[in-house]
């Protein structure tokens, strides 16, 4: 009989990775069928821990008890500026290089773009400015990082989300890193209390080694 395995991906960087699993399960499991749903990620968690869902791949804010997280390397969230704006000189052009570490308080007269409410990214930003007695002046809410990279790109104002989430070229902005910083956290989980079939533990073990060896994308 056929094998099932219903998996909720949230990034898109992923399907590689995740198809060449099931490339290499298939050879062990050839009945082995799997589908792949995307959603929401806070949608996504429900799903995993009321078994819709036999694992999800996503980001998330918080854990939910209930689930197994094998986490990957998280990308940081930064401020992001045009390097034609006044402060632009604080920061730097290579996000993997000297990231510069300022206190966002520092920060509080700029006009921000911030992703919108109800969002990952959104929701550990305005967490981390309520932790921290941040007030920021939103001038504008966008969907994701690529609208913020573009509000930034026409000079409406300065952001704050993980620039190794786009696809795209970043060119003409600045970098600058929260003081303390500041982590957008991805990660595998699945239901602990639920039966597992052979092919799910096989499958979850080879996501493991791959998390181990940082070669998540390794194709990309």
């Amino acid at each position: 009989s056929a094998i099932n395995l219903v998996i909720g991906n949230n990034l898109e960087k992923a399907m590689v990775m995740l198809n060449d699993i099931v490339s290499e399960l298939s050879e062990k499991y050839p009945k082995l069928k799997v589908l792949f749903q995307y959603g929401n990620p806070y949608n996504l968690q429900e799903k995993v821990v009321n078994g819709e869902l036999d694992m999800g791949f996503s980001c998330y804010n918080h854990k939910k008890p209930q689930l197994e997280y094998l986490d990957f390397p998280a990308y940081e969230m930064v401020i992001v500026l045009h390097k034609d704006h006044p402060m632009a000189h604080l920061g730097t052009e290579d996000l993997h290089k000297n990231l510069p570490h300022i206190p966002l308080k520092q920060f509080e007269n700029e006009k921000f773009i911030l992703v919108k409410e109800g969002t990952v990214t959104g929701d550990i930003t305005r967490e981390y400015c309520s932790e921290h007695g941040i007030t920021l002046d939103v001038c504008i809410e966008v969907y994701n990082g690529s609208f913020a990279l573009a509000s930034v790109g026409c000079r409406l104002g300065i952001s704050i989300f993980p620039p190794d989430t786009l696809d795209t070229r970043i060119e003409g902005v600045r970098y600058i890193g929260l003081d303390p910083p500041l982590y957008y956290k991805r990660a595998l989980y699945y239901n602990k209390s639920k039966y597992h079939t052979a092919a799910f533990r096989d499958y979850v073990k080879a996501v493991r080694r791959l998390a181990e060896t940082n070669s998540l994308f390794r194709k990309l």
